[in-house]
């Protein structure tokens, strides 16, 4: 993330250096012989620090201020662009670089990932130019050191900035986001920061999440030198998760010193049904020891819920992360229904315990796990469901199978070496129709595979690492 801040003091200071530089050439720059040289001399300026294809109009130029309209920083097919600029001085701190207000209208940002580095469209070649990166080496101990200080920072800084229709686009690896915002800045005695979004559409995979209005309040506490703010996004429908989501809300506050940034976020519904109380903790000069530690998390699923606690996830990591899932009252049929695609279907309820692997890429593995019937309910297999057989042991148990009434029901997974689920039913039984009212105890092994429906259910916390461990442009 340094380079950001990096890239918002050169743009400053490469503006207010241009401004001057006009001011000092051109006292009477309105006059129509003056505005074209003046642009090219502009944009050629831009285009030795490495932004290509520069296109805009200057509307006005003196003493007081700079208008421009129609800016395009890139080629036309991925360019940054902005409808209007305007910036407020006085003439005797541009020279050093002030600049009082800061107007930006219709800005349009595509930001991508490409090797695990983030790109801003049009702006490719200033990302990676020497002023926005430092010169060390990176043993260097210095680099690890305070990563933002926000005292030197706000003397680059406007004393107000308000951009109007910002329209921003996000693309990672495997998933993208799209929204409109406005955000209002302010120094005076105390900073201020206001970001208000429309709704934000964002896709992973078969995973679609739409929202409600976001805002995001924040200030600078000057004694202590760290922002301060809360944020809000309530109406979260996500769609194509393999069970139906109710609609969320999440809300939480964060702070940010000059070296970390530390939230604390709470997610749910307007039932209760579904909470979640997730922290973040980001060392912004070593993003790869953050962590995300999700204190509590509970889901209503199969007409039961899923529940986790204290679940450790580092940023980065090497070894599988065990995360204990726990059942509660589970309907059987909805489980057996979607291992089994629908060849065994099932009555009654369920609880257990099932430790979930989270592997660094992403993959879904299962520990040894069992869930226990809560009362008796019947049970009734097709006979593909089980596995191949010929002798007669298996056609009895197919047999059993096909209206076993349970008094007590084990349900027991695990995974294969080549990444498959095991599923394997202990049963304590009847089936007055093959052994009359003659006890069964039972042993099946199902020819279903959880593992899909894991990756289908499991919000893919790969891409949130990925996101938030944004690397520095070589």
């Amino acid at each position: 993330m340094r380079w950001l801040v990096r890239l918002i003091c050169v743009v400053l200071w490469l503006l207010s250096l241009q401004v001057m530089a006009a001011i000092l050439l051109f006292n009477n720059w309105n006059h129509i012989a003056y505005q074209r040289p003046l642009e090219r001399a502009l944009g050629s300026g831009l285009q030795k620090i490495g932004i290509r294809d520069v296109r805009f109009k200057i509307e006005r130029l003196d003493h007081k201020g700079l208008v421009m309209r129609q800016l395009q920083l890139g080629p036309e097919y991925a360019a940054l662009k902005a409808d209007y600029l305007a910036l407020v001085y006085r003439l005797p701190e541009i020279f050093h670089g002030y600049v009082q207000k800061v107007q930006l209208d219709g800005l349009r940002i595509a930001a991508y990932q490409a090797e695990g580095k983030w790109f801003i469209e049009g702006l490719e070649a200033l990302m990676q130019h020497p002023l926005l990166h430092s010169q060390k080496s990176p043993g260097d101990p210095s680099e690890k050191a305070i990563a933002f200080d926000f005292a030197a920072l706000q003397q680059w800084l406007p004393a107000q900035a308000a951009m109007q229709n910002l329209q921003l686009s996000l693309r990672g690896s495997n998933w993208h986001a799209e929204t409109n915002a406005q955000i209002a800045f302010s120094r005076g005695e105390a900073a201020r920061l206001d970001i208000q979004t429309s709704a934000i559409t964002a896709q992973s995979g078969k995973i679609r999440v739409n929202t409600g209005v976001v805002k995001v309040t924040s200030a600078l506490m000057q004694n202590v030198r760290e922002w301060k703010g809360v944020v809000q996004i309530p109406d979260i429908k996500i769609a194509g998760a393999g069970s139906e989501i109710p609609l969320l809300h999440l809300s939480g506050a964060y702070q940010a010193d000059p070296e970390l940034l530390q939230a604390q976020l709470e997610v749910k519904d307007s039932d209760l049904h579904t909470q979640a109380d997730i922290r973040l903790r980001l060392p912004y000069a070593t993003p790869e020891q953050g962590l995300l530690l999700i204190k509590q998390f509970r889901l209503p699923w199969g007409g039961g819920n899923v529940q986790a606690a204290d679940v450790r996830i580092p940023l980065a990591f090497e070894k599988p992360i065990r995360i204990p899932v726990t059942i509660r009252r589970l309907e059987l049929g909805t489980l057996l229904n979607l291992v089994s695609n629908g060849k065994v279907q099932g009555t009654g309820r369920i609880s257990g315990k099932i430790p979930v692997l989270y592997y660094p890429d992403g993959r879904v593995g299962l520990q040894q796990g069992e869930a226990d019937s809560l009362g008796g309910g019947t049970l009734t297999a097709s006979p593909e469901a089980l596995p191949a057989g010929g002798n007669a042991q298996v056609d009895m148990v197919r047999q059993a199978l096909q209206n076993f009434q349970y008094d007590s029901l084990k349900i027991l997974v695990s995974s294969t070496a080549g990444g498959k689920s095991e599923i394997r039913l202990k049963l304590q039984g009847k089936n007055p129709e093959v052994f009359g009212d003659r006890p069964v105890n039972l042993n099946v092994s199902l020819s279903g595979d959880l593992m899909p429906l894991l990756q289908q259910s499991i919000l893919p916390m790969g891409d949130i690492r990925q996101l938030l461990h944004m690397q520095d442009t070589p």
